[in-house]
């Protein structure tokens, strides 16, 4: 019929000439204090300059109070409408449309994005303390700020760059506002830099950056016990500690709060037909305002409800996340002979994080298992050189071409067993004891137990709008553990002419072709939840190298 089904955009895009400096300075002194300690004392400072644009092409803040233009006129449109189908907790007089982007170098705004951090004091600290003649004690302290424009954030160019959206029907298909033969009827919209002010991309998602940001930083302590035994043998037993401190969460800032979200543990359709329901777009026909917020005759309930029905989102960033990591490791060195040589190590762990929010309206982040824990991990490596050739133990007469050929070659092995991934959940309908979804018999078909109180009738599925109470993770209902061989086999020849040296390697990685299980589903209403499909890791792969420095 020569009408679109689907939408697609032509983008006028902005360009952008952003900077970012930072002056660092670092002094570290060590001190022997005694025969037997010395002190290793370190003071680093940043200071870290603000990201900027030249021609201030950017978006810095947001005005949370300032009304818009058209407010009054929406007003009345949603006051004309709220009889036929009201919402109670939002009357007329109370329905506001506040809130806009602010530019940089606009209006009194700053060119900086945000305000220069002065304080980022980082102290180090270090002691070795020999206790005995084959015993030491060494310890440490520091903190570590991470950078902000350093991460090399982009500017924001909301307003600077627009998109024309191809809006096909404006009622739903009943009628057809675009054709492929005129698909832009009111032609391509061009950018208007600063020149809208708040009003700036009214109608679509927005994004802008807080002001005031806090560098997270990460604490990092540990201790350790090191002791020689006889000649060939070092065991080493650490405490290792870190704490981050205001780590960076994004979020969108235009949500319900919680208040209106169902506390059901089932579908609840009168919840969701309530905030689902189609209200009368006080915004259609607005000029200026675009996307699904300017082009719908209907809008959602829900999206009335929010603090800023003018946008779709309003995301920025917040430094409220936190983690923190507590460790034991263990290592052994043994050499055997000069030939034969065996490191193992062991770390008991455990990591926890608050970096994410368990429903979008919650004033603080969720504390849980972290994804990166891993609870165990056992590392083994050897290398064994051959006793070949005339330095070795066989062969020691053979001829130098045929020495050339049998001698240096040294063989490794590396093992590495690693506890499992925590399991991942979304929101769950579960009626049972938490405990007994470990108890299954971990295998691919059924890993966790899926009996243990998990609701799987499709119709009791929590909709969006459920104020969620399930964690993210629960330590001890993890995914497969990694179990690993890696091995190799290297060799070098050291030629006459001006010290050039050939290196052969050759690898087998995932040396027994071993699977390494995915996590399994977690979703409570799929076919397969409990069940393990995919693998973690490759096959077995084996690369050869062969290199001549000179």
């Amino acid at each position: 019929l020569g009408l679109p089904a689907s939408s697609s955009y032509l983008a006028r895009n902005g360009d952008m000439a952003e900077e970012s400096t930072v002056w660092a300075g670092y002094f570290q002194d060590n001190w022997r204090a005694h025969r037997r300690l010395t002190l290793t004392l370190g003071l680093r400072y940043e200071l870290e300059g603000p990201l900027t644009e030249r021609y201030n092409r950017s978006i810095r803040d947001f005005d949370f109070n300032a009304p818009q233009a058209f407010e009054e006129r929406a007003r009345a449109a949603y006051a004309a409408n709220w009889a036929a189908n009201p919402t109670f907790e939002l009357p007329p007089d109370q329905f506001k449309v506040r809130g806009g982007l602010l530019f940089a170098g606009v209006n009194g705004q700053p060119r900086e994005l945000w305000k220069r951090d002065k304080n980022n004091f980082m102290p180090r600290v270090g002691l070795a303390y020999s206790l005995a003649r084959n015993t030491v004690f060494r310890g440490g302290y520091g903190i570590y700020f991470s950078g902000l424009g350093l991460r090399r954030t982009d500017v924001l160019q909301n307003g600077f760059e627009r998109n024309t959206p191809l809006v096909p029907t404006r009622d739903s298909g009943l009628t057809f506002y675009s054709t492929l033969s005129n698909p832009f009827p009111e032609g391509i919209l061009e950018p208007t830099g600063a020149a809208s002010g708040i009003a700036t991309d009214v109608g679509n998602a927005i994004e802008f950056f807080l002001p005031t940001p806090a560098a997270s930083y990460n604490q990092r302590w540990q201790g350790s016990l090191q002791r020689q035994f006889g000649r060939s043998s070092v065991v080493e037993v650490s405490y290792v500690g870190n704490r981050a401190t205001q780590v960076e969460i994004e979020r969108d800032l235009n949500i319900i709060g919680n208040t209106q979200l169902s506390r059901s543990p089932f579908f609840d359709q009168e919840r969701v037909n309530y905030l689902a329901a189609n209200i009368r777009n006080p915004f259609a026909g607005i000029p200026g305002v675009a996307g699904t917020i300017g082009s719908n005759n209907n809008l959602s309930r829900e999206n009335l409800l929010k603090p800023y029905p003018h946008f779709s989102e309003v995301r920025t960033s917040t430094y409220q996340g936190y983690s923190w990591y507590h460790s034991l490791q263990i290592r052994a060195t043994r050499r055997f002979t000069s030939s034969l040589g065996l490191n193992g190590s062991y770390t008991w762990a455990k990591n926890m994080q608050a970096v994410g929010y368990l429903n979008p309206a919650d004033a603080t982040p969720y504390e849980g298992i972290a994804s990166a824990d891993r609870k165990h991990r056992i590392t083994v490596a050897s290398m064994y050189q051959l006793p070949l050739g005339r330095r070795g133990k066989l062969f020691k007469s053979v001829p130098r071409k045929l020495d050339a050929t049998i001698a240096g070659w040294q063989l490794s092995a590396v093992y590495v067993y690693q506890s499992g991934v925590p399991l991942t959940w979304g929101d769950v309908v579960f009626f049972g004891i938490g405990d007994d979804i470990r108890k299954g018999p971990h295998t691919p078909e059924q890993w966790f137990n899926i009996n243990a109180g998990f609701t799987r009738n499709t119709a009791t599925r929590p909709a969006s709008y459920h104020y969620r109470t399930w964690p993210f993770r629960f330590s001890n209902v993890r995914g497969p553990a990694m179990n690993n061989v890696d091995l190799s086999v290297n060799k070098r020849w050291r030629l006459k002419e001006r010290g050039t040296e050939i290196q052969f390697r050759g690898e087998a990685l995932n040396a027994f072709n071993r699977v390494h299980f995915g996590n399994p589903n977690t979703d409570q209403f799929n076919t397969a939840f409990g069940q393990i499909n995919t693998s973690a890791n490759y096959p077995r792969q084996i690369q050869v190298v062969v290199r001549a420095n000179f």
